[in-house]
């Protein structure tokens, strides 16, 4: 899960317990993750579905996983 963009509509819910709203992290969340995708070839693989009908997907590039890479620069956290 990366952080929230100062956009996020979690960050501005205070029900919204669930969301990680550290804006300076967000934005170096997105900043790697385009670097990284500009390293060479995307696959996406189609897991299926959740509960609210949306797609359930893994990123990788060049055989590196996109959440993973994240995850280990201190830039997403585990789903959990």
């Amino acid at each position: 899960m990366p952080p929230e963009l100062p956009d996020s509509p979690k960050c501005h819910d205070r029900r919204a317990s669930y969301a990680w709203c550290d804006y300076r992290a967000g934005e170096a969340s997105r900043i790697a993750l385009v670097r990284l995708l500009a390293r060479g070839r995307v696959m996406i693989e189609r897991l299926g579905t959740d509960p609210y009908e949306r797609t359930l997907a893994t990123v990788s590039v060049g055989g590196l996983d996109a959440g993973d890479y994240l995850i280990s620069q201190g830039l997403a956290r585990p789903w959990r």
